[in-house]
């Protein structure tokens, strides 16, 4: 797929009821075959990624669910609306995971949280092979979470930040952190710890990290999004303050 098909096919995304398509960047769908673009159907498949993913855009989702069993199209798709989840399962599809947002409306409320003031080491280039080593460690502890390649860290490098956490000189946790809107907002995005070293607080203290880089960039609030089945991290951000926005989930279906 060339950049100006992509941006064509972006434009007609937005404009339709239903897409996967909002949130992703060239370089995310760049190796996508094109199965289908018409008036009613956007329809990418990318077997570049493990699962293979089904990207789309439409006013009908039943249009998506023909166009999926005509062309055998198998692995994961996001962004469904929460109230179609059985209309997909009809076609095979499972749940994979369902992301919640959450929010901390005011992130220096957070402070009276935090234990104390940290020396914040960041991740270089370098590093990228041993955080993605440790975040494919982690793999399978949250529904929908494989672990992230190499490139994806260099990537996310090229433009955030990494918050790393060393024992005896191994890297053996992270927390990816960006500041968006205009700087207000503390996006923590990817936090891990490696299994050897988890229930030693490990996770806490990064988070901790993260809203001290927050606060000292001048963010006013955070943002991140948890699978709702994974209660130990939603038992962590809640101890920060963080609320769910009830309303406001992405589910994730998979069909194999």
């Amino acid at each position: 797929m060339i950049l100006d098909q992509f941006e064509t096919m972006i434009s007609f995304a937005n404009a339709c009821k239903y897409s996967s398509l909002n949130y992703v960047d060239y370089e995310d769908v760049e190796s996508a075959e094109v199965i289908r673009y018409d008036d009613s159907l956007l329809l990418l498949y990318d077997k570049s990624n493990n699962p293979s993913e089904i990207h789309y855009a439409t006013n009908d989702l039943s249009v998506l669910l023909d166009g999926i069993k005509t062309y055998h199209l198998e692995g994961l798709i996001k962004f469904i609306p929460f109230n179609n989840i059985l209309q997909f399962e009809l076609y095979d599809f499972k749940i994979h995971c369902i992301y919640q947002d959450y929010f901390l409306k005011d992130l220096k409320s957070a402070s009276a949280r935090l234990s104390k003031a940290y020396d914040i080491r960041f991740a270089t280039l370098e590093e990228a092979k041993e955080i993605s080593e440790i975040s494919k460690a982690c793999s399978g502890q949250s529904r929908g979470f494989f672990g992230e390649t190499e490139a994806w860290i260099k990537e996310w490098l090229a433009e955030n930040e990494i918050i790393v956490k060393y024992i005896n000189g191994k890297i053996v946790g992270f927390c990816c952190v960006s500041i968006y809107g205009e700087g207000t907002t503390l996006w923590i995005r990817e936090l891990a710890v490696h299994p050897a070293f988890q229930g030693k607080g490990i996770g806490k203290s990064l988070m901790e990290m993260g809203i001290h880089y927050g606060l000292s960039k001048g963010a006013q609030k955070s943002f991140l999004a948890v699978d709702i089945e994974n209660k130990n991290a939603i038992r962590l951000y809640t101890y920060f303050g963080y609320e769910a926005k009830e309303n406001d989930v992405e589910v994730q279906l998979i069909k194999k």
